[in-house]
């Protein structure tokens, strides 16, 4: 039963971490069917006899019954259920819908079709008299742990980001290792009859133990399939203990947008030196307090919603750079390679946002003096739109690429800068289904590169 309420425990973690998440969905599935394969132990030897001897249940063959059952459903169900979890991990659903598709039927009819073979409340049965039994599953389990364990190994050296391919290599550790030891366990050691390691399945509880104590370190560090616990000491006796997160990149957006207006107040007060307005001096001390609140604020989300609409790409470009140049000065110039006919679903508001972001860095990479290099095109074979956004700036150290788009990472000195644009431009091509991307020339510039499903 301690085995059990390991599973139990993992899979209300997995599924509250993150449950609208088709990943967390899945896997908080496949653990419960496993849990159903160890739960039916401790009923039939544990429990059964309990219920039989205070009179709850009079015939041994209905716990026989049950107990099959329950080794049917996990038999049959849990390496399917894993493998749609494996692919929902790489989006595949995304990548090869049709392919998708065929697989899931597959996958589930197979199941149905061994439930005509060998019926489910009869399993008890076969496993006791039948070696072809084992045999039969044996190849049918070990072949979809094969497949599973294949794609989870390629994701960490397909994954785009160093924290993707961290983030990839945690799930691997915490769930080949007690899939590979219950497939060795119950379905090689029955197979070849070695009878004195019939129950070793049972240390299965310490692997998960272990894959559980990784779970809960990985969620305090990096985060891990959408958990993140963060340790944040606050005035327990206050009315304003906690305050949602939600605010900062709302404030992040703000920042720049007062940095606009801030500009254009000041200049308007230098074309006004003999008289300045009062609306103006009203404005400017309202720009003042925004921006000294906003400092005092840090609040951060990682909740992003998207309004996804079909976006001329080179239009979107075109307004960031006309927002930009409000501030940036005459010595910030603009180069653009985009075709007019290209289009893209997104969010147009994140999507100008995370240009807004990119451009900002690029005029501060170049100290607001040289070119930035703006492009876009359609990558084929990834089915991908790529937009660069490219700087003559001192490039980023090698030491700081990985950290670059965790929140609050910052390499600049200031305390109006929060260390979250490149963290909400992750989040936000993430929810788009894409990725960013860095490429660096120490010294010299540093290109930043969109990617946005184009199907």
């Amino acid at each position: 039963m301690g085995l059990t309420l390991f599973l139990w425990l993992f899979m209300i973690i997995i599924f509250l971490s993150s449950n609208k998440n088709k990943i967390n969905q899945w896997c908080a599935i496949t653990t419960f069917i496993y849990s159903i394969g160890t739960f039916k132990e401790y009923f039939y030897y544990e429990l059964a006899p309990v219920l039989i001897e205070y009179g709850f249940i009079h015939e041994i063959d209905i716990l026989r019954a049950i107990y099959s059952v329950m080794t049917a459903i996990l038999y049959f169900y849990v390496m399917p259920s894993g493998l749609q979890f494996t692919l929902y991990f790489i989006s595949f659903q995304k990548k090869q819908k049709t392919m998708f598709q065929l697989i899931r039927i597959f996958t589930f009819i197979s199941p149905i079709f061994f439930s005509f073979v060998y019926k489910p409340h009869r399993l008890h049965f076969y496993q006791q008299t039948s070696s072809v039994f084992w045999y039969v599953f044996s190849i049918y389990n070990i072949t979809y742990g094969i497949i599973i364990t294949y794609i989870m190994i390629k994701s960490i050296y397909s994954a785009n980001l160093p924290i993707q391919k961290r983030q990839n290599k945690l799930i691997c550790i915490i769930t080949i290792p007690p899939v590979w030891y219950w497939l060795i366990t119950i379905f090689v050691i029955h197979s070849l009859h070695i009878t004195k390691f019939f129950k070793i399945w049972k240390i299965s509880a310490y692997i998960l133990l272990i894959s559980l104590i990784i779970f809960i370190i990985a969620a305090f560090s990096d985060g891990i399939m959408g958990l993140k616990i963060k340790i944040q000491m606050y005035d327990w006796n206050s009315e304003m203990s906690i305050i949602n997160k939600g605010g900062n990149y709302i404030t992040h957006a703000l920042k720049n947008e007062i940095t606009k207006i801030e500009w254009c107040v000041n200049n308007l007060i230098i074309m006004n030196t003999n008289t300045v307005p009062e609306e103006l001096s009203i404005m400017e001390r309202s720009v003042n307090h925004l921006k000294k609140f906003i400092y005092k604020t840090q609040l951060y989300s990682n909740e992003i919603i998207l309004k996804k609409e079909l976006v001329n790409v080179s239009n979107l470009i075109n307004e960031a750079i006309a927002s930009a140049k409000l501030t940036v000065g005459n010595d910030v110039y603009f180069a653009v390679n985009c075709p007019n006919n290209i289009s893209v679903l997104c969010d147009p508001i994140h999507m100008l946002e995370v240009l807004n972001n990119l451009i900002s860095n690029a005029v501060d990479a170049m100290n607001s003096f040289g070119t930035i290099s703006i492009s876009c095109k359609v990558d084929n074979l990834k089915h991908m739109l790529v937009i660069a956004v490219t700087d003559m700036g001192k490039g980023i150290p090698k030491k700081y690429i990985n950290e670059l788009f965790n929140p609050f990472f910052t390499t600049k000195n200031s305390s109006s800068h929060f260390g979250l644009g490149l963290s909400y431009c992750y989040n936000v091509l993430k929810q788009h289904d894409g990725y960013i991307d860095v490429q660096t020339i120490e010294g010299i510039s540093s290109t930043f590169y969109l990617y946005l499903p184009t199907d």
